[in-house]
């Protein structure tokens, strides 16, 4: 056993308080300011820095019938599952102008990016599965086992059936695939940006 799935052993997953919503919005933030979905999305980096919370955060409330989760104690990770069937809410009128005033000129690419990847993972399984969407650790705590504890615990709880994943970090691929995903697609993004894998868990792993 590597030390990082020995520390995850240790580490306690619970669900995400409503309250704490922008606290984890700002964890996604920093952990997704450098991914590179991201930083071809809104290449501005003090732009970047100031939308991601923002974005996040209403992303976290337009998810309906999502079960969030954290780390137990200090936010260091969450995670984010949907159950099979259910997709996010629309964003809000509110939503809509609030990402115009943030996102200026980036906004079109995110919302072409957000239904390109809402089609890659509707064709990764044959059959309704559970969406692992956004996963986050603290940039200063990772490589800690938090990230397993997180993905693990959600395995755990929903047994046999199948799940998918959406990454454009080549760096999440070992990662997902040491618990199990396989690869079932990749799509370059457009107007160079990095390409899009598609990763499912079968009911057989």
């Amino acid at each position: 056993m590597s030390d990082a799935s020995e520390r995850a052993r240790h580490v306690n997953v619970v669900p995400l308080e409503r309250e704490r919503l922008a606290e984890a919005a700002a964890l996604l933030g920093r952990a997704f300011h450098d991914d590179p979905l991201w930083v071809w999305l809104v290449a501005d980096e003090r732009l970047r820095r100031r939308a991601l919370p923002w974005l996040f955060e209403r992303a976290l409330e337009d998810l309906g019938e999502a079960e969030l989760v954290r780390t137990a104690g200090a936010l260091e990770g969450v995670a984010t599952w949907l159950p099979p069937g259910v997709e996010p809410s629309p964003p809000s009128l509110a939503t809509l102008v609030g990402s115009i005033v943030r996102l200026r000129r980036a906004l079109p690419r995110l919302v072409r990016y957000g239904r390109g990847s809402a089609a890659m993972l509707r064709a990764a399984s044959e059959v309704p599965a559970w969406t692992l969407g956004g996963i986050a650790v603290e940039p200063s705590r990772q490589g800690q086992g938090i990230g397993s504890a997180l993905v693990s615990t959600g395995l755990e709880r929903v047994g046999e059936a199948p799940v998918v994943l959406l990454t454009s970090n080549p760096a999440n691929l070992r990662f997902s695939e040491r618990h199990g995903f396989e690869v079932v697609s990749e799509q370059p993004l457009p107007e160079g940006g990095p390409p899009a894998w598609a990763l499912a868990r079968s009911p057989a792993k």
